[in-house]
């Protein structure tokens, strides 16, 4: 992640390092601001909707993996805004790539449910006659390996589901194509 917020207790600290830590997340945010901005005009229609979402807490409730097709979608759920109610966002990637790290960790948080968004942001790699885009998620989760998922992709589209649902009305027993997200 290249704009990640510390992950500090600043109750414990003196006043003087609460002050210097919330003037770091200032910055941050801003650097942050400052180039989605910047990266706006250069993502297509689809995908520059997503620097204005915020998945943080959303939790994964579906992994489909198509490994012939290379295309990844994610179902998160983003709420609650009222009692109990959730909206699904169905995220699809196609032309993926992912580190063996990345697949690992995205296996085990098909398997854990629970495991939510820390953040997100969404980057450009290459400018070519296709261009590459990423997706880097970071996940509260007790993984070892890694905590971040990076999905590089040349398309993307999303959805959101219909009205909004429970939060348990989709199960993992609904992942598809576990087996070979860590064989490939």
């Amino acid at each position: 992640m290249r704009f990640t917020f510390p992950d500090i207790d600043t109750d414990a600290h003196p006043k003087a390092s609460r002050q210097a830590f919330n003037k770091l997340i200032q910055v941050i945010r801003e650097a942050w601001h400052n180039h989605n901005e910047a990266l706006r005009p250069l993502l297509p229609p689809p995908l520059d909707r997503v620097l204005d979402f915020n998945f943080q807490d959303s939790p994964l409730a579906t992994v489909r993996w198509y490994l012939e097709t290379r295309t990844l979608t994610l179902l998160l759920w983003e709420g609650p805004r009222l009692a109990d109610e959730y909206f699904p966002w169905y995220l699809t990637y196609h032309d993926v790539g992912m580190s063996p790290a990345t697949r690992r960790l995205l296996a085990y948080l098909a398997e854990e449910s629970g495991d939510d968004v820390a953040n997100h942001e969404i980057d450009l790699i290459s400018l070519d006659a296709a261009p590459v885009y990423v997706h880097r998620i970071l996940w509260h989760t007790d993984f070892s390996e890694t905590k971040e998922l990076e999905i590089r992709f040349r398309r993307f589209e999303w959805e959101m589901g219909p009205q909004s649902m429970t939060k348990y009305s989709v199960y993992p027993q609904d992942n598809v194509g576990m087996e070979a997200i860590v064989r490939t």
